[in-house]
């Protein structure tokens, strides 16, 4: 997901103001773990978005389409958890942009 952002980033073309955020938080409402990785390089075609995690579908020339199926599998096998993205207006340093987030929700373990 961050190479996919740094991807992203790179292909705008005046790349300087552009960053990746990332935020780890602990939602009390639902018991969960949360995190996001945001980028503010303008967003993906809502087609794609709807699409990201199938196995084989690629934006990329180069591309198997299996790193993003594999995460979702893995987090939903693994760890109870999921992935999703979403287009949405993100905040860096005050200011407010349009971009990527992929958002990483894990139930909270509690040691006992």
């Amino acid at each position: 997901m961050i190479s996919n952002a740094k991807d992203a980033i790179e292909q705008i073309k005046n790349p300087k103001d552009l960053e990746l955020k990332i935020s780890v938080y602990l939602s009390q409402k639902d018991d969960e773990v949360h995190i996001d990785i945001c980028d503010n390089a303008g967003g993906i075609d809502e087609n794609t978005v709807k699409r990201i995690f199938e196995p084989y579908f690629t934006t990329k020339e180069m591309g198997t389409g299996l790193g993003l199926f594999i995460v979702k599998t893995l987090l939903k096998k693994h760890f109870k958890g999921d992935i999703y993205c979403e287009n949405r207006e993100n905040e860096i340093d005050g200011v407010t942009y349009k971009g990527t987030a992929f958002c990483i929700v894990l139930p909270k373990i509690i040691d006992a």
